[in-house]
């Protein structure tokens, strides 16, 4: 009885350091990995020999815990580290630097981990990509505030997801050359940077159809955020995006209070043909702000956030957005059926996407013209950059 019992222990301990992997173990860990290095970094296609170009398995499968050696003391069971959970399909380089003892301490277990579930997501994602969900990214920047903010593309392929960018680089309309002095030929010169770059690369994709979808991406004065907007074509659906912080990234939240606007009447003027438009959204903006002129004489309107106070953080979610749109365009409408004017005055305080969309939104032959003023604290006051629409 004691020589059975010994035999079948024997037998199971060399179960736990076996290498045997089920057929469905093999083909759930080439799915999951796409048939490509897990190693962060490398993605070595494992199909093909890249010399020959011959067609052949040149994987290997590595264990994160291991079976025995260095890697192997962990509280992990030893029946479950034939596990798919527990495997890598990698290189023979790379499973070479897994196994050797003195790469453990660079590359510990949660490292391995963390690559393995960064390379299956991203396999994911793009394998969940359908075809028609491309869309054609727009990166806009120039200097804030003297400040330049780099937008990664890695960050504009995660916002965008589902959608994928029909190229690996985006249009960029890049600004950030340009003195760091808002006067008369800054606005000039970047309006003209933003109608050429449009015109060589957005317009003849929406005229011929190859562009039926838009990412944009902006980081700018928020005149010229506007004056990007009211260029876009209404012929193709356009995403916005919005830049967040803690951490970094341009992915739309979907956690969080949803935000509501409020339209106020500030002030009615004597001739209705004089209106302005106060947007208290990522600051505040009182009516005292404003010229004297317009203070005395113009119906002053204002689109705030309901039940919060101002703030630069408070655009969080893409609904946020769209319900933004919804109580812009009603203002408009309630002002051009009230007051026979031909423009109005804008005094806007919002986030980028915001602005974009303030500019988008006007129809040319049903909206007044817009005179955006802009808060230059150099000058101590609003003045006015230029007119859209």
């Amino acid at each position: 009885m004691s020589k059975s019992i010994k035999k079948l222990s024997t037998r199971k301990s060399t179960k736990k350091v076996s290498r045997n992997y089920s057929p469905e173990t093999i083909v759930k860990l080439w799915v999951k990995s796409g048939g490509r290095c897990e190693f962060t970094g490398c993605n070595e296609y494992l199909l093909i020999d890249n010399l020959s170009l011959h067609e052949s398995n040149l994987s290997n499968v590595a264990h994160i815990v291991g079976l025995k050696g260095a890697r192997s003391k962990d509280l992990l069971p030893m029946e479950e580290r034939n596990n798919v959970e527990n495997l890598m399909l990698v290189c023979k380089k790379h499973h070479g630097i897994i196994d050797d003892r003195k790469w453990i301490v660079a590359y510990p277990k949660e490292k391995l981990l963390q690559m393995k579930r960064a390379h299956e997501d991203r396999i994911l994602r793009l394998t969940e990509m359908k075809p028609g969900e491309k869309t054609f990214t727009i990166c806009f920047k120039a200097k804030v505030a003297g400040e330049v903010v780099q937008i990664p593309f890695d960050q504009i392929e995660s916002a965008v997801y589902p959608r994928y960018p029909m190229e690996k680089k985006p249009l960029e309309i890049d600004l950030t050359s340009l003195p760091d002095v808002e006067d008369e030929s800054t606005w000039i010169i970047g309006r003209k940077m933003i109608s050429e770059a449009l015109s060589k690369y957005y317009f003849p994709g929406v005229e011929s159809g190859s562009i039926n979808h838009v990412s944009i991406f902006g980081l700018a004065p928020i005149p010229l955020l506007m004056f990007l907007g009211n260029q876009l074509s209404n012929k193709v659906t356009t995403d916005l995006y919005q830049r967040h912080r803690n951490p970094e990234e341009w992915a739309w939240k979907t956690d969080g209070n949803t935000i509501n606007y409020k339209t106020h009447l500030l002030r009615s003027g004597k001739d209705k043909s004089k209106v302005a438009l106060i947007l208290s959204l990522s600051g505040s903006i009182s009516i005292k702000d404003l010229t004297e002129d317009i203070k005395n004489c113009y119906t002053v309107y204002e689109i705030t956030l309901d039940g919060i106070t101002p703030n630069t953080d408070y655009l969080r979610k893409k609904d946020d957005l769209e319900s933004f749109k919804v109580a812009y365009q009603k203002l408009l409408g309630k002002i051009k059926l009230n007051h026979s004017t031909d423009e109005i005055l804008l005094f806007p305080a919002v986030p980028a996407p915001i602005a974009i969309l303030c500019g988008r939104e006007l129809l040319k032959k049903a909206h007044p013209l817009i005179k955006i003023y802009d808060l230059n604290k150099k000058k101590g006051g609003f003045s006015y950059i230029f007119s859209i629409n």
